[in-house]
């Protein structure tokens, strides 16, 4: 397990680096002390992330990380509560408040952790798509959202735009879910959501997807409850 761990007080990133050892002794923990050392290498299983930190905000990191694709999952770290929506708009999976309570870190990391395991699952299991001149082998996190066209879909993946013929009824049931359906005409993917608002849905690809008005609450409760795991 790689975990980055950012914050702009050495007693905080010592403390949380200790705090992962005990869970994990043969982790691999880095750590930084600005936003901008996170993002030259970004590599990582899990992030650590300080909101309040120098020229740039961990919140600010976290856009841009969402915004080029990567979709590692960030427990911000902060001593107040004020930045708590923030964080979550940009794909949070956790918030802890400092001074950090070891029983309170043991219970997110435990679920960061099955997260990671589950969604390393998911990625490896491989789906057969059929067109009439081309079969496609594709894992569930390649393919970044879904469209519809008529008799057929467009799945947008991460190395193009793929045709077949399904409804999306038929698609959102074999993709499963960690797929929302926001609008009756497309279907995302929850971990290549880069961030959204009530006016649509930025996917790590740059492409905004349409969120229904009367999508919107349930789509916010179902994003939050898969980034905790609670699907």
């Amino acid at each position: 397990m790689r975990i980055i761990v950012c914050d702009d007080e050495p007693a905080i990133r010592n403390q949380v680096k200790k705090l992962v050892l005990q869970e994990n002794e043969g982790a691999e923990v880095r750590l930084c002390k600005s936003a901008e050392e996170v993002l030259k290498n970004p590599d990582a299983d899990l992030l650590y992330l300080d909101i309040q930190l120098g020229e740039m905000s961990g919140i600010e990191a976290a856009k841009q990380l969402r915004s080029a694709g990567n979709n590692t999952p960030v427990i911000f770290i902060s001593g107040i509560k004020d930045y708590i929506y923030e964080a979550f708009d940009v794909g949070a999976f956790w918030y802890l408040i400092k001074p950090i309570e070891r029983e309170q870190f043991h219970h997110v990391y435990e679920k960061a952790v099955a997260e990671i395991t589950k969604h390393n699952e998911v990625k490896s299991e491989t789906l057969l798509f059929t067109t009439r001149k081309k079969n496609y082998s594709l894992s569930r996190d390649q393919i970044i959202y879904v469209e519809n066209a008529g008799k057929k879909v467009i799945m947008h993946t991460t190395t193009g735009n793929i045709e077949i013929y399904a409804s999306m009824a038929e698609m959102e049931e074999r993709l499963g879910r960690a797929f929302f359906r926001c609008h009756r005409g497309f279907l995302v993917n929850m971990n290549h959501i880069s961030s959204y608002s009530g006016e649509g849905i930025s996917m790590s690809n740059g492409k905004n997807v349409f969120l229904a008005r009367e999508r919107y609450r349930d789509f916010v409760e179902g994003y939050m409850g898969f980034l905790e795991n609670d699907l």
